[in-house]
């Protein structure tokens, strides 16, 4: 290998159908199941659509595809995304920058750490469906369809999103594209005009206009299966997802102790020029590019022995694909044998599992023999009959890999094509690079640290955590065990640990006992060691609760790769942004570790576990942390934890050390749905410049009035301990919206008013609702709110303790207006109070996500809850009447309010 020339790959993120992360389609690999199915309803309604073969116009015969779960969810609130900005994205841009970010964190990057450097994001990407479904369904077209639909967001947004300077732009050469993608990285990185690169591609299926116009064309398979180079294959299986990899030179990685997955040796690109025709493929064009690949590689390529084929299942693209590897063979051969695969090559189609997944498919493809080569096994095609006797295989060295084959000895090398039907064709070569090796010399305790940007992160990082040490092991039972046997370590097998049959057995049936399990109905005799006892009782127990949460599992398990303690505790460290909510658990050793995070995950007493937020001041004298022991770590992480940054002493050990990262797993995203909603219908309402005079109130509703803010003013009077001369603020009230239960402001900004405002006149339109100050030369809006979603209160927030809390003693009202501005003052009242150590001026609203009601108030507020997050600066409010939340504010920014001294506010804040 060309070290020099080599890129490695050191992070790796997917989600293809039947596998939503790189750990499932692993498993989906070594099965015989494909992972088509039919359309769900929640795409289209494909009976709307189909007819047999030969049907009329404007209908599908395929009803089939590989898709992908939850592709309609996204982690708004991790990224700062707006909500209404968020769902005017087209899905492919959400897929892309989370997939990136699990990438990243697979490599043991921290993506924040990469802001200013010269980092190239590369996406293949084709349709755009979004946007004309937005279209259909009426939907608003305001400022963000323009963003949200741009496909050069696909990258750019993520490189907006880092701060990453290097080159990002989308590659739209059809099915060929993301491979293209891989290969523009390479070049980049060869060329120094980036020091690392993202790289992959998306695409999704969310309309049936491709599915009807390719059954017109007669490309889709009649059967509904994908049978490349069978001789039953009768065309191709749509499917979809979305793959990323992270590209580093070689030298670059080995010296960062980065974890190569593989290594590109070589890759290249070309048009096939003029074929029969546009979308027919060419098999010199494709010869021509894998043959300029493998001579790029040099003399690696010998050992070449598998090739991830285009494989599309089409009775005319099959043959020519073989044709174009045999003359690439023939031209190696020709212009230099030693640069020439010398032995079988066996042939592999991952679109027979998961479909033709499109812009994303040569990203899919390299994924697929990445882990092929780490594994030493090439998987085979799921119920693959016969060859299709148009296949030029007599006298080739080509072999379809019709069942799993293990790789065999000396390098692995393999190839990786992709091929757009408007001709454009992709090459990438790869090799297998050795296991890492981590050796533990000292053993001394460590300190393995989670962080999140909330609470409930936090837990599921910890839970993820936990399922990689022990991936089939409920944290209850190993307490359980733990308590029952004394045991500590639950990796060494029985004749290391000295436990004979009688033992185990006791100690299994009190576990048993303590966790209500039947232990007659247990088989535990195959059991060899405490881990997989506790697997065993796992077993038995009601599954656990469907997480709320994207997976995120390590890309190879724990088992793979025996990594060190030192080496996890490293790997969290270095390659995860510090955030706010941390847990810092001190441990010498995986047992001790799992036994602190069982206790904690099941709120039990977990003396070496240590939580806290991040509040201090740095200044000042800092204690040396003390290796030796567990407990001596753990009473240094209470004095520290806290700090903002930490200590150096952390950055010492193991930012300094280059220990070969390990990969772990990555930030568990929130499922929480965003998709486009149309605006609700609402009645038509007076403009909002009219003067009151001319309101006609007769015909509005009854809430839907001017309001004299001279009668508004009451309630601050006793906050302020002055009347103000203008309105200093009001929150959007579920009373102006016409509903009977929860209701959900979307999008809120305020502005301030001016003591020129006379009357304050709230109006619906466009599906929002606006706060208009009415005078005498015309009227400003005070409160702007994008949308409004009837039917949706507050959240649920168990789990995410508050940073402060007031008890309220306002006056209570049977007037309307009064309560409006009675819940108002409390809420100022409580941010002051909550913030009086950081500024004396007062502290208004300025913009939140959303603002939240259960129902009209009839009383005011007894008690206030805030939150405040270290990361973005925002907060969350929670308002309560008898324990019962009615009140939630997210994603809260404040602003001083000086200007409430001032006879007018400056214009620059007032909204238009």
């Amino acid at each position: 290998m060309d070290r020099a020339a080599a890129i490695a790959i050191v992070g790796i993120a997917a989600r293809l159908p039947g596998a939503p992360d790189v750990a499932g389609f692993c498993q989906t690999l070594l099965g015989d199941e494909t992972a088509i199915g039919e359309v769900p309803p929640s795409r289209w309604d494909w009976r709307a659509h189909y007819a047999p073969p030969g049907g009329a116009a404007n209908t599908a015969y395929s009803n089939v595809g590989g898709f992908i779960d939850d592709a309609d969810c996204f982690d708004l609130r991790h990224f700062g995304i707006a909500p209404r900005e968020a769902e005017a994205m087209d899905p492919m841009q959400r897929l892309f920058l989370q997939s990136a970010w699990t990438a990243l964190e697979d490599a043991g990057i921290a993506p924040r750490s990469l802001s200013g450097r010269r980092v190239g994001v590369f996406a293949g990407v084709g349709n755009a469906e979004y946007t004309a479904l937005m279209r259909a369904s009426r939907c608003d077209n305001d400022a963000y369809r323009a963003t949200g639909m741009a496909l050069t967001l696909v990258a750019n947004r993520l490189s907006y999103v880092l701060n990453l300077r290097g080159p990002s732009q989308v590659v739209d050469t059809a099915c060929s594209g993301s491979l293209v993608a891989v290969h523009r990285a390479v070049e980049q990185l060869r060329l120094g005009q980036c020091e690392l690169a993202l790289a992959g591609g998306v695409s999704l299926m969310l309309s049936p206009e491709l599915h009807v116009a390719f059954s017109q064309a007669g490309m889709l398979s009649t059967s509904g299966r994908c049978r490349p180079f069978d001789a039953e294959a009768d065309g191709y299986v749509r499917g979809e997802g979305v793959g990323v990899v992270v590209l580093k030179r070689l030298d670059d990685a080995l010296r960062d102790g980065d974890f190569i997955h593989a290594c590109v040796l070589a890759s290249a690109e070309n048009h096939g020029g003029r074929a029969h025709s546009l979308t027919a493929p060419s098999f010199k064009g494709q010869a021509e590019v894998v043959a300029a690949a493998w001579q790029a590689a040099g003399p690696a390529v010998r050992h070449l022995s598998h090739v991830e084929t285009h494989g599309t299942g089409t009775p005319l693209g099959d043959p020519i694909e073989i044709a174009g590897l045999n003359e690439a063979l023939r031209q190696c051969r020709a212009a230099d044998p030693d640069s020439t695969p010398a032995g079988d090559i066996r042939l592999g189609a991952l679109k027979a599992r998961i479909g033709h997944l499109e812009a994303a498919a040569g990203i899919a493809g390299l994924i697929k023999t990445v882990l092929a080569l780490r594994h030493g096994l090439i998987p085979g095609h799921p119920a693959f009959g016969q060859a299709n006797p148009q296949l030029e295989l007599s006298g080739s060295p080509l072999r379809i890999a019709d069942g799993p084959q293990a790789w065999g000895e000396g390098p692995r090398v393999a190839g990786v094509s992709s091929f757009g039907f408007g001709g454009v064709n992709a090459h990438v070569v790869l090799q297998a690079q050795p296991a890492p090796v981590w050796t533990d010399a000292d053993a001394q305790a460590e300190v393995v640290l989670l962080s999140a940007r909330d609470a409930d992160t936090l837990r599921a990082r910890a839970s993820q955590l936990f399922d990689y040490l022990y991936p089939d092991v409920q944290p209850r039972v190993l307490l359980a065990l733990q308590q029952a046997s004394g045991a500590l370590d639950f990796d060494a097998q029985w004749p290391a640990l000295g436990v004979d049959a009688d033992t185990m057995e006791r100690a299994a049936q009190s576990a048993a006992q303590r966790l209500g399990i039947d232990a007659a109905g247990l088989d535990l005799r195959d059991c060899l060691s405490w881990g997989e006892i506790a697997a065993a009782l796992s077993e038995a127990l009601p599954a656990a609760a469907p997480s709320d949460r994207l997976h995120a599992r390590a890309s190879l398990p724990r088992a793979a790769l025996a990594p060190t303690l030192r080496a996890l505790a490293s790997s969290l460290f270095v390659g995860r942004d510090l955030q706010s909510h941390r847990l810092a658990i001190a441990a010498q050793d995986f047992g001790g570790l799992a036994l602190q995070l069982a206790a904690w995950l099941c709120d039990a007493p977990a003396p070496l576990a240590v939580t806290a937020q991040s509040a201090k001041d740095s200044d000042g004298e800092r204690p040396l942390p003390d290796w030796r022991s567990a407990s001596g770590l753990a009473d240094w992480l209470r004095a520290e934890l806290a700090f903002p940054a930490l200590s150096e002493q952390l950055s010492a050990r193991y930012a300094a050390d280059r220990v070969m990262r390990v990969p772990l797993p990555t930030l568990p995203f929130r499922r929480d749905r965003v998709w486009f909603k149309a605006a609700a219908p609402v009645a038509p309402q007076p403009a909002a410049d009219m003067s009151p005079a001319v309101v006609p109130q007769a015909h509005l509703p009854p809430p839907l009035v001017p309001h004299d803010i001279d009668a508004l003013l009451d309630p601050w009077t006793g906050f302020l301990g002055r009347r103000p001369a203008c309105l200093p603020t009001l929150l959007p009230w579920p009373g102006h919206v016409a509903t009977g239960g929860g209701v959900s402001f979307i999008d809120v900004a305020w502005a301030a008013a001016s003591p020129h405002h006379r009357r304050v006149m709230p109006t619906l339109a466009d599906g929002g609702l606006r706060y208009r100050a009415l005078a005498d030369e015309g009227a400003r809006t005070l409160l702007r709110v994008e949308r409004i979603v009837t039917g949706e209160g507050p959240e649920a927030t168990a789990g995410v303790p508050p940073a402060f809390a007031i008890d309220v003693a306002l006056p209570s009202s049977h007037d309307p207006r009064a309560l409006w501005m009675h819940w108002t003052v409390a809420v100022v009242r409580a941010l002051q109070a909550m913030f009086r150590d950081a500024t004396t001026a007062p502290l208004l609203p300025y913009r939140a996500l959303r603002v939240s009601w259960a129902e009209v108030p009839t009383v005011g507020p007894q008690r206030l809850l805030l939150t405040a997050d270290a990361d973005s600066g925002r907060v969350g409010v929670r308002g309560e009447i008898d324990g019962r939340t009615l009140l939630q504010i997210d994603g809260l920014e404040l602003r001083e309010a000086r200007w409430l001294a001032q006879a007018a506010p400056a214009e620059a804040e007032v909204l238009s």
